[in-house]
């Protein structure tokens, strides 16, 4: 009879494991972030831990795409995650350390760009704690442990790498196919403390592209002067002198309640009939922005500060939204001799005084004359 195989023990990587690892590494192709530097290889034999046979590297490492929110539009804060998941069974009994240092999960993946878009750093911050560790473009970065799951009848470890980018323009941007790399063996020795790979080699698994589309803002209900604002907002303002005079100087305040907004999409000031803009300045806080005016009062017949209107579009709802504050009414007091428009309450004119005056002294001296006469 035929001896049934050995059962193999997953005992923990021994150093020289590691080293062979390290070896076997440098003088195959192996060169991380550069897919044409490797052989793809045939499919790998059967794992002893498994029971299977022929199985391809894409059959033990799988990666996904995955886009938050949805759906995109220029401007919109977006997450890039790629989702690896490697087979349990297979992690346990047959995969090795590829590098010195040690990994939570032993795999390297070529580096991820996304032409036409600049991306964020991948991962987590490296000296957090939890996640896990594993190789990006030929560096350390941590990344998101996921819950085991069950794909095709088997338990699969999972890791998750994400990355912010916000789109500056509409279009079809391809995310590349993920290159896995990682090192396995079928058979190792057995020692005092660990077990040595006998038959180390290097594989790589090649995952599928996807698309990200960005959506361009619709033109249907889109206002003249739309900034490619996102988001909702409201508005509120104040002046602090409801009864300013001709030519004064006020300041209106307007506070803007929402996403904090760039230079380009503030709330213009300097269009207000009758009302000069002097200056502004911008104070912008996490979740809202504050404009402060000057305004001089140039005439007379201003009666209000209109409505401050934003025009934005909410991705959520795929629609414009328009949000603006309450007019504030005005009482410009006029100085009698300004503009007639002001239309101020009529005084009467200082020339017409002083003939009165001369009139009235001429008057008097003629009945001065006339009672000294008749002594």
């Amino acid at each position: 009879m035929r001896a049934p195989p050995p059962t193999l023990r997953h005992a923990p990587v021994s150093r020289r494991a590691r080293r062979i690892a390290l070896c076997i590494v440098a003088s195959l192709p192996l060169a991380i972030g550069s897919a044409a530097s490797a052989q793809e290889l045939a499919p790998l034999p059967g794992l002893a831990a498994g029971g299977a046979l022929d199985r391809t590297a894409e059959d033990l490492v799988r990666t996904q795409w995955s886009v938050e929110p949805q759906p995109s539009f220029p401007g919109r804060a977006t997450r890039l995650t790629l989702s690896v998941y490697v087979d349990d069974a297979f992690l346990e009994a047959s995969m090795v350390q590829p590098f010195t240092r040690r990994l939570d999960l032993p795999v390297a993946i070529d580096e991820l760009q996304v032409a036409g878009v600049e991306l964020g750093n991948w991962g987590m911050d490296l000296e957090a704690s939890g996640g896990v560790l594993l190789a990006l473009g030929g560096r350390l970065v941590r990344a998101e442990s996921l819950d085991s799951v069950q794909l095709d009848g088997r338990e699969w470890r999972g890791a998750r790498l994400t990355t912010a980018v916000t789109p500056e323009r509409a279009g079809s941007f391809a995310l590349p196919a993920p290159v896995v790399r990682f090192a396995a063996a079928e058979h190792f020795r057995e020692e005092l403390l660990g077990r040595t790979p006998l038959d180390p080699r290097l594989a790589f698994a090649r995952g599928t592209e996807s698309a990200w589309v960005v959506r361009p803002f619709p033109e249907a209900g889109r206002d003249p002067d739309f900034a490619e604002i996102l988001g909702t907002y409201r508005l509120a303002a104040e002046v602090n002198e409801p009864s300013p005079r001709l030519g004064d100087v006020i300041e209106l305040t307007v506070i803007v309640e929402g996403p904090p907004l760039e230079e380009h999409a503030l709330p213009r000031l300097d269009r207000m009939r009758g009302l000069h803009l002097v200056a502004q300045s911008v104070t912008r806080g996490a979740d809202s922005t504050e404009l402060r005016a000057e305004l001089r009062v140039e005439r007379g017949t201003v009666r209000e500060i209109p409505p401050i209107v934003l025009h934005s579009f909410d991705p959520a709802a795929e629609q414009y939204v328009t949000a603006s504050s309450a007019a504030i009414p005005l009482r410009v007091l006029v100085p009698a001799e300004a503009d007639r428009d002001a239309e101020p309450e009529r005084t009467p004119a200082r020339w017409l005084v002083w003939p009165l005056v001369l009139a009235g002294a001429g008057l008097g001296y003629l009945l001065h004359r006339r009672a000294r006469s008749k002594r």
